[in-house]
């Protein structure tokens, strides 16, 4: 598994952290690893250290996350041997039928998390790792690690409500869209804004991603957005402007989803190959090609 800089950084600071908080023990080791890695520990309340928080136990609590990993692997495999078992003694081919409590979320909650001032809109999950993102009408964005259970980043630059969220189909980008009629691309690496697409002139309701960035965050992406103002806009991501317009709403569109194109099977816009499907106000559901 390749790590981001950002989590190699997280990582070696965690571990920085961990060899000091055990005193003279690793006093020689962690002079050499200030040495090779070139970091330095903060000093309290020091605000240049990593967003991660509660970062002095993030190293034992994810190696506790591990270990549990570890067991749930084991049981699921011991699980599917059972299953392979019985069905070689009964003789039926196929599938061997499964009770669907066994791979169903069943309560209490795994988690509860807790950050936002006002109600919940929106949450996504990361297509590859263990985050989720949560829009509230607090206007601020906010990542999670499943795992832990802990808050990560808090992402503000939205003026009001958020309205909806979509990760591009690699991660690599966040889509956010809002009552304040902006459209925010933020990298899901450094959790910074890259871009603020604006054209809408009323709420935007939805965003859905019709092509991943091929190389660095940003590149030859493509992102849909719909609103209150009975328009669908296409935007490359890469310069931030508008690329074209769909109309034929006759009401506010509410939803939108769309059939994403890979970055190696050519361009999206101007192909048979996309799809936008969307529905509004107008008790109509349109696809677009």
């Amino acid at each position: 598994m390749v790590l981001t800089h950002k989590q190699r950084s997280d990582l070696e600071f965690a571990i920085l952290e961990y060899l000091n908080s055990r005193g003279n023990d690793f006093a020689a080791t962690i002079v050499a690893f200030k040495q090779e890695s070139g970091l330095e520990l903060p000093a309290k309340n020091d605000d240049a250290s990593p967003s991660i928080e509660s970062t002095p136990s993030v190293l034992e609590k994810k190696w506790s996350s591990i270990v549990r990993l570890q067991k749930k692997i084991l049981d699921l495999e011991d699980k599917l041997s059972l299953q392979e078992e019985l069905r070689s003694k009964e003789g039926q081919p196929g599938r061997a039928k499964t009770s669907a409590s066994k791979y169903l979320p069943r309560p209490p909650a795994k988690a509860d998390l807790v950050g936002h001032r006002s109600p919940v809109t929106a949450v996504a999950m990361h297509p590859v790792y263990s985050t989720l993102a949560s829009g509230s009408e607090d206007a601020s964005i906010k990542i999670w690690d499943i795992e832990l259970g802990q808050r990560e980043h808090t992402l503000k630059g939205h003026t009001n409500y958020v309205v909806d969220l979509n990760y591009s189909p690699d991660g690599s980008l966040l889509a956010s869209c809002s009552v304040d009629l902006s459209v925010k691309i933020w990298n899901t690496e450094t959790y910074e804004c890259v871009h603020t697409l604006r054209g809408h002139d009323h709420t935007v309701s939805s965003v859905a991603w019709l092509r991943s960035p091929k190389g660095s965050a940003g590149e030859s992406a493509h992102l849909a957005s719909c609103g209150r103002d009975q328009t669908i806009r296409l935007w490359d991501v890469t310069t931030g402007y508008s690329v074209g317009i769909l109309t034929g709403h006759d009401g506010w569109i509410r939803s939108l989803a769309a059939r994403p194109e890979s970055a190696n099977q050519g361009p999206v816009l101007g192909t048979n190959e996309a799809l936008i499907v969307s529905g509004g106000n107008d008790t109509t559901v349109r696809v677009w090609a």
